[in-house]
């Protein structure tokens, strides 16, 4: 077992003790944030891998593709041609595959006997998966261990980095920063439009180093899905680490995970695909080692005391009990920062012991008048909108303090978009006038006196 999970598990049987009149639990030494880089293994044994998962691997390969060379298994499978070929020179002596020809350098070209085909279809029987080769279960909890947020020790250059297109007063800001630092967990409160969303979706850009997510993990024999490209945005490392990696993991960006309205339980449990033998990881942990945002919390299909019930104990503990196909239990690391934004008070959403263990509760107010025209003006300048003299002026008395409207962050932008739609429907110069402002805000606000 990793340190990870094995440092994890002390802790909270350090707690658990505590609970019960033992001594209290040794806090964590801070640590310098250790640099993960998994190297690609040049032999079967330094993969961490069976032999019979990798031999099925290119079994199902060449079933699908026959005629496949050494060095395209390699690319398929991410593993080292040495690897490929202490594979293939032993199913080559058990008679699975044989040599259909060579290539000018030096290479096979391989294709399945008969004994290897009818290994093929009972392997695709019981799974469907032929892509990357997995990595070991050890090695993805020593990545979570290296790689976590937590790690990482923020200063306020990296937040004002992070948010540089977002605009907030400096107090504001002044008392996000450690809440982001510690990554231990932050609600987002306030009225909608001011950007609680756009807060979390960004934070994980102030955590500036990349991360390496595996294609997939070997979880008691199951292929254990876990990058995924519409949470994980690939970046490229330098040429030199990228001839040395091991590409079964992918160097991303921090994951950045939002789940919304449509989040239910079933999103926190492994996902099986029993037609295709293959596993899914939940959501949290495609968000391990970056941010999960929990957005426009109480408005999601599932009950919100059944899902703070669901993760008070990983949360307290970081680790979390996930269930697979054959019923075994897996514990797995529990790993990212863990952002709730709401518009409704959270003391109505969760009990006092779920708030206790998010220890930032930040409100984000509506802007002042100050900021709200600054977004006027930036807004206006990146839809390329030239504004008459006054406009502005004219939309906060008439629209704003007239009619006591509160101001919100996202108006300048929906109002502006709309005087945008308006002069390219009628093919008009892009200029901001009186006229199609109010017949924006018209069009826009609820009970208002125009």
């Amino acid at each position: 077992m990793s340190s990870y999970l094995e440092e994890a598990m002390r802790q909270a049987a350090a707690r658990r003790g505590a609970a019960r009149g033992g001594a209290p639990p040794r806090p964590m030494e801070p640590e310098r944030r250790a640099h993960f880089f998994p190297a690609q293994p040049d032999t079967l044994e330094k993969t961490g891998l069976p032999r019979a998962l990798v031999e099925a691997l290119a079994l199902k390969v060449l079933f699908r593709q026959p005629g496949y060379t050494g060095k395209q298994l390699s690319r398929r499978l991410c593993l080292h041609i040495n690897v490929i070929r202490e594979v293939m020179d032993e199913m080559k002596l058990r008679k699975a595959v044989v040599y259909r020809g060579g290539t000018a350098t030096g290479d096979f070209l391989y294709e399945l006997s008969e004994l290897g085909r009818e290994q093929a279809v009972d392997f695709n029987r019981r799974s469907m998966y032929a892509g990357p080769a997995p990595v070991p279960l050890e090695d993805y909890l020593q990545s979570v261990e290296q790689q976590s947020v937590r790690r990482e020790a923020l200063k306020p250059a990296d937040l004002e980095r992070a948010f540089a297109d977002l605009m907030f007063d400096a107090q504001f800001l002044r008392r996000l920063g450690p809440a982001i630092a510690s990554a231990r967990g932050l609600f987002l409160h306030g009225e909608p439009g001011n950007g609680k969303t756009s807060i979390g979706r960004r934070i994980a850009l102030a955590f500036g180093h990349g991360v390496f997510i595996p294609h997939a993990i070997d979880v008691g024999g199951f292929i254990f899905k876990v990058f995924d490209p519409q949470v994980h945005r690939q970046v490229e490392a330098p040429r030199g680490e990228r001839r040395r990696a091991d590409t079964r993991w992918v160097l991303c960006e921090r994951p950045a995970v939002v789940a919304g309205g449509e989040l239910t339980m079933d999103s926190l449990e492994v996902a099986w695909n029993p037609t295709a033998g293959v596993c899914t990881a939940p959501l949290q942990v495609k968000a391990n080692a970056g941010i999960l945002v929990i957005d426009d919390l109480g408005r999601q299909r599932v009950d919100t005391t059944e899902l703070f019930n669901r993760w008070i104990v990983p949360m307290e503990d970081r680790i979390d009990y996930l269930s697979l196909p054959d019923g075994r239990k897996v514990a797995m690391p529990f790993d990212p920062f863990l952002v709730f934004a709401t518009n409704l008070d959270p003391t109505d959403l969760v009990d006092e012991a779920f708030l206790r263990r998010i220890p930032y509760k930040i409100a984000v107010h509506d802007p002042s008048e100050a900021i709200f025209r600054s977004l006027l003006d930036e807004q206006a300048r990146a839809l390329g909108l030239r504004v008459q003299e006054g406009v502005f002026d004219h939309l906060m008395e008439f629209w704003y303090y007239s009619q006591s409207r509160p101001l919100r962050a996202c108006h300048p932008r929906d109002l502006l978009l709309q005087v945008r739609d308006q002069c390219t429907f009628f093919g008009r110069e892009l200029v901001v006038s009186r006229q199609n402002l109010d017949d924006a805000a018209h069009n826009y606000f609820i009970n208002n006196q125009m």
